[in-house]
């Protein structure tokens, strides 16, 4: 139904049509009194704003039962999050609420059609406007508010040289990242990128013999999107996971390193998928592996993978879901590796339309301290595999790339915050600062704060100005 759609957190709600919407218009005042004894009545002491409900019952119209409860799961998956996130409806142009999911989630079903009662809360009780955009010009921008209430703008910064740090100033405050170089102190990078492959040709690429736990079989393909399975090979027996797998050596050997391999594995409607990255040593062997895979016939879940050594010794290995099981379903992402000294850690993250991480997993850390996994890495495999019997409704997978950087060890000076062609968001709704649309809060200067436009003009200074350019997002709010 057109203007009845609804969007969170940045992204619009597939499939869902607003029916009913019921806000509550103006936030819950309440008074605050103190009785004082021999005196009637009481002393007022200002007043609270309480939370803002809203209520909303959407519909969700697909071709069976089993895809409506496919879009149900993918509904609360994108709903169920740790922080609040903006709430707008297309019936109510120009209106953003800072929303959380509460209580029952009611439904209604009927075969392929159904309804679902979403209870949302605002625990921040402004109502935002539309969205206004103000660009820094030399480093200097003055911002108009002319709401009735503070205004927390998010700052987008486009870096046109290598920069060590990043100031935000107004009369009242500043915020900082990253740290000034004394002109006595040498910059250093700690990342050097050795490898860039757009998987967009198989130049380069070898077929591999041999995978984990099953067969190479059929043929990888690279498209402009990246590398495909154009098929899987006929069954092999006995079943195991199969499918094409090929390998490339790396430019240099790295000891210290980080690989990012965007991906995609569209497990829902569909069945079993598996996409992994093999960090091979010069004799071929497994020192680790990383991938995203969905190994269940009757469910839909999608799990990430970290595994250490040849499959025939390993002793370390480490699967993980998401927070909330079904997020990662659809995965649309990136997963990464870092191996500094002998600690690993491993990354992986959905990565919306704005390229910022969500659903993050990045707190496991092995600790190598025997060295069994410290070779060089100098080859990289992958390879995406399904299980015989699923015929043609595996998952839909993709590998859309390889970055590969070295680590620097790190010398003596001020180490580069942020490279020629980074973006960095500075949101001071959320509190967050992002690089490329993930996370960086270790960048924060501690004696600098997030700060709020007051009413009326405000002007500000960004340092590096001949570095960087950048615009300020506000939304005028009021209670």
């Amino acid at each position: 139904m057109h203007g009845r759609g609804m969007s969170f957190a940045g992204e619009k709600c597939k499939g869902v049509s607003v029916i009913s919407l019921k806000v509550g218009r103006i936030a819950p005042i309440r008074r605050k009194t103190i009785m004082v004894p021999g005196l009637p009545g009481g002393k007022s002491r200002g007043y609270e704003t309480g939370v803002r409900p809203i209520t909303a019952i959407v519909e969700l119209e697909a071709s069976s039962h089993d895809e409506w409860l496919d879009m149900l799961d993918e509904l609360t998956g994108m709903l169920v999050q740790e922080k609040p996130q903006s709430l707008e409806f297309e019936q109510e142009s120009g209106r953003m609420y800072m929303a959380e999911l509460d209580g029952d989630i009611e439904t209604r079903e009927m075969n392929s059609y159904g309804q679902v009662t979403l209870n949302f809360i605002c625990a921040d009780p402004h109502v935002y406007g539309s969205q206004n955009i103000d660009y820094f010009q030399n480093g200097i921008v003055t911002i108009a508010n002319n709401g009735n209430a503070e205004v927390s703008p998010v700052y987008e910064i486009d870096v046109k040289e290598d920069i060590t740090h990043l100031d935000i100033i107004s009369d009242k405050a500043y915020f900082r990242i990253g740290e000034p170089a004394p002109i006595s102190s040498p910059v250093y990078n700690r990342t050097t990128l050795i490898l860039n492959d757009t998987m967009q040709t198989m130049l380069g690429w070898s077929v591999a013999s041999t995978v984990d736990n099953g067969y190479v079989g059929g043929t990888m393909i690279a498209t402009q999107a990246g590398f495909e399975a154009q098929n899987f090979g006929e069954a092999i027996e006995p079943h195991a996971w199969q499918g094409p797998s090929v390998r490339r050596s790396l430019p240099e050997p790295v000891q210290n390193f980080q690989a990012d391999i965007p991906i995609e594995l569209l497990n829902v409607s569909k069945e079993t998928g598996m996409i992994e990255v093999y960090f091979l040593d010069a004799f071929s062997n497994t020192v680790a592996k990383i991938g995203m895979e969905d190994v269940w016939r009757t469910i839909k879940r999608n799990q990430s993978k970290f595994q250490l050594g040849n499959v025939d010794g390993r002793k370390v290995e480490k699967h993980q879901s998401a927070d909330y099981p079904n997020n990662w379903n659809n995965f649309k992402g990136i997963i990464r590796l870092w191996r500094d000294g002998n600690r690993f850690r491993p990354y992986f993250a959905l990565v919306n339309s704005k390229g910022v991480h969500k659903e993050i997993s990045n707190w496991y850390v092995y600790t190598d301290k025997a060295n069994e996994y410290m070779n060089e890495i100098t080859q990289i495999q992958v390879a995406i595999r399904k299980w015989p019997g699923t015929s043609t409704s595996q998952a839909d997978m993709r590998i859309g790339g390889l970055k590969v950087w070295r680590l620097n060890d790190p010398p003596e000076g001020i180490p580069v915050m942020a490279k020629k062609d980074d973006k960095i968001v500075i949101d001071t709704i959320e509190g967050v600062v992002m690089i490329n649309g993930e996370v960086r809060e270790d960048l924060k200067d501690h004696f600098s704060d997030y700060f709020d436009l007051p009413k009326g003009r405000t002007t500000l200074v960004m340092q590096p100005d001949d570095k960087v350019e950048g615009r300020v997002i506000t939304r005028e709010r009021s209670r």
